[in-house]
């Protein structure tokens, strides 16, 4: 990937295979000088990017994402007809050469004449320093190359993610990290043989949250038209997150997900 570590607000979600697919959120004027790969539209992505107003820039899509698509009110660049915002790199192969920058989206803010603000719902915030023993969070989408750990660091008081045992970094070395990491359990129904999901994001269910060094049993309520809140499980406040990035996994009801005790007690085998 390349400009995923700049992303302050990422979902993560199974596509095909259960592979899993990121939709990553950047202000209009502070998005990296390089972003992709760019991929095609799945229809899940849809609701994400709705509930942060945002513009979708995307290459073509699943039928149904396209079809929905077009019922959608947001703004969306799709490389197929909107190339100009869009280049191929030819150090790598199809589908994973698309890319877009900072200087062309702010182009096509320009030329589209997008809106530059919006109003979104925020979600709740704390800087209160208090700190868990040091949980985090394994998190397996389908094979061992795609398990997902977020170990924390209590020297940086932030999560270090690692995928399929290693450290995940951008393509310049840039490690990737976050302030809270947001786990969804939510419906996923695989609709065709090609294995394309149908993910439920609207109504209520599980979550974990790893937010300064602790792990919460909370629930996730979305309203129609709404955006998805997070509450803790068991005094029923809205969970306050810590300022800084924020990860939100989505996977299914009977998800593989482990809770990670304290860094300095994991095997060796773990961290690597």
């Amino acid at each position: 990937t390349v400009g995923l570590a700049r992303a302050p607000l990422v979902w993560e979600a199974p596509a095909e295979g259960g592979i899993p697919r990121f939709l990553a959120v950047y202000p209009f004027d502070d998005a990296p000088e390089q972003v992709g790969p760019v991929r095609s539209l799945r229809p899940y992505f849809l609701d994400f990017a709705s509930e942060v107003s945002a513009v979708l820039l995307h290459v073509g899509g699943s039928p149904e994402a396209l079809t929905r698509a077009k019922t959608f009110l947001l703004d969306r660049l799709n490389q197929f007809f909107d190339s100009v915002y869009f280049w191929r790199s030819r150090d790598r192969a199809t589908p994973h050469n698309v890319f877009t920058s900072g200087y062309l989206i702010d182009r096509a803010f320009n030329e589209r004449q997008y809106a530059r603000e919006s109003t979104v719902a925020p979600w709740k915030y704390s800087s209160a320093s208090f700190l868990g023993a040091g949980e985090g969070a394994r998190i397996n989408f389908s094979t061992q190359s795609y398990t997902v750990e977020w170990q924390w660091n209590d020297a940086t008081h932030m999560y270090e993610r690692f995928v399929g045992g290693e450290r995940h970094s951008d393509a310049d070395g840039t490690m990737i990290d976050a302030a809270n990491v947001v786990v969804q359990f939510t419906t996923i129904e695989i609709l065709d043989e090609i294995g394309r999901r149908r993910i439920t994001t609207e109504g209520e269910g599980r979550a974990l949250i790893a937010t300064r060094g602790q792990v919460l049993e909370a629930t996730w309520k979305k309203a129609l038209g709404d955006r998805t809140h997070f509450f803790d499980a068991a005094s029923g406040e809205e969970v306050a997150l810590t300022p800084g990035t924020t990860w939100v996994a989505v996977v299914p009801l009977k998800a593989d997900v482990t809770v990670l005790p304290p860094r300095d007690i994991l095997s060796a085998e773990t961290i690597k």
